[in-house]
């Protein structure tokens, strides 16, 4: 015979919760989370919509389990204690700053607009933003860096409470992080729809108006999430002295740190902003190429629709071209890097075989010099990747001098060609990795790898 239970509802946050106690035996008191509102739903088929004149109906139910009915003081649980003592003790803020308003007070706000009350999402945010943390401190953080300034911890709970809580606006920040710009591609990409009776383009707070008429949850939610928006962009436009570039560059600095955490869906072509992508590598590759390597007389960015690249000039008529093609292939973005290191070969290695064109001092020396930049990285570098050919599709080659001796010993280039075109390939997640400062490297080592190698066959 079964022991016998009294059962008791005590109310919380979203519904009473009911209580069980067992009263033939002195075993621990046990707890059944039950919401009154999902029994209630159940109810309905039986009883039909509760109503004043059936209520006695569904009143009846509970007390046929419940009775002993007592609530629990909800009014005097204060979330915002918790939040601030939790954020204390994994170290996203110091005992000082928990008493300083001016983080306090957004951290509040933040948490009303998004986790609210609820114990569970609070802690979830906790949670996350300690794994955050956690990894910060594995890499090489630069404490003047906006992710790591006050602001820019604000900035980053916030984008981390829309990824708990909205991931949907969430991800579109992540395909265009400068959101005041969003408009008419950003509808397009998302396939939103969105009322205008006028000529002009939608601000971004009618795109996110549109984003959450789509979801009958954001709707609710709508309201919240602007305000949430509303204190990113004044919180990111006070450090951001280079106005739209800062803005976009300090916002995508929060969404690369807080990508790690999420669980990203694979990428559709759509999420690409290929125009972006070209500009930001031009920009930053560019950049990085001027500072490592001043001498270069001159640097000339392509203009190809659909492609990118550029032309490294030795003078005014001789010059290394670069080509980058950005596509998306098996849910991941890669852009392949062409690198023009097609030679013609000298009078005196006319004939030759790879292995008797290595005797050649002059040659061996460029070759191997291209090896120490490109062969650790193909080995090393997990999102590096080279070329492949038709007779092994699935052979990545370990080295430059590896892929010449393949084109030359089986005849994949003209006889008189020392060395043809080489491409690799970058593979990474998503758009926003390709302004990591390792990936950048990585890019500007391999161009003038092939610069070099050019410069020394020729010279």
């Amino acid at each position: 015979m079964g022991k016998r239970q009294d059962i008791a509802y005590e109310p919380s946050r979203t519904g009473p919760v009911l209580r069980a106690r067992c009263t033939l035996c002195r075993h621990q008191d046990q707890y059944l989370g039950v919401f009154h509102d999902v029994v209630v739903k159940g109810l309905e088929p039986k009883f039909g919509k509760l109503t004043d004149q059936n209520e006695r109906e569904f009143r009846s139910f509970f007390d046929k389990i419940i009775q002993v009915p007592f609530s629990l003081p909800v009014n005097s649980y204060r979330p915002m204690d918790f939040v601030l003592q939790s954020l204390v003790r994994i170290g996203y803020i110091t005992g000082v700053e928990k008493g300083d308003g001016r983080i306090s007070k957004p951290i509040q706000q933040i948490v009303e607009y998004s986790v609210g009350k609820n114990p569970r999402s609070i802690k979830r945010l906790i949670n996350t933003l300690s794994l955050l943390s956690c990894i910060s401190h594995c890499g090489k953080e630069n404490a003047a860096d906006f992710v790591n300034t006050p602001q820019g911890r604000i900035v980053n709970f916030a984008i981390v409470a829309l990824q708990v809580c909205y991931p949907k606006i969430y991800k579109m920040l992540a395909l265009m992080p400068d959101f005041p710009l969003w408009d008419s591609s950003m509808c397009t990409r998302m396939n939103l729809h969105v009322d205008s009776t006028g000529e002009n383009e939608p601000g971004w707070e009618e795109v996110l108006e549109a984003a959450c008429n789509a979801d009958s949850y954001l709707t609710q939610r709508h309201n919240d999430i602007r305000e949430l928006l509303y204190l990113v962009q004044q919180t990111t436009e006070t450090v951001s002295k280079n106005g739209t570039a800062d803005f976009e560059k300090n916002i995508r600095s929060i969404i690369d740190k807080s990508s790690v955490t999420g669980v990203n869906d694979p990428v559709a072509p759509s999420d690409v902003n290929q125009k972006r992508l070209i500009d930001t590598l031009h920009r930053m590759v560019i950049d990085r190429l001027q500072a490592v390597r001043p001498g270069i007389p001159k640097i000339k960015r392509k203009n190809n629709t659909g492609n990118g690249g550029m032309f490294l000039f030795y003078s005014d008529e001789t010059f290394l071209e670069v080509i980058f093609r950005p596509r998306v292939i098996a849910g991941k973005i890669v852009l392949e890097i062409v690198l023009s290191t097609r030679l013609q070969r000298p009078d005196r290695l006319t004939g030759m075989t790879f292995a008797e064109i290595m005797t050649d001092q002059k040659i061996k020396v460029a070759m191997t010099a291209f090896d120490k930049c490109v062969g650790p990285l193909l080995k090393d570098t997990y999102y590096f990747e080279g070329a492949h050919y038709a007779e092994a599709p699935d052979t990545y080659f370990r080295s430059f001098s590896e892929e010449q001796a393949c084109i030359v010993d089986h005849e994949y280039t003209a006889p008189e060609n020392l060395s043809e075109n080489v491409s690799y390939r970058i593979v990474l997640a998503n758009e926003s990795l390709f302004s990591d400062k390792a990936v950048i490297m990585t890019i500007a080592d391999v161009i003038l790898a092939a610069y070099d190698y050019r410069s020394s066959v020729t010279a």
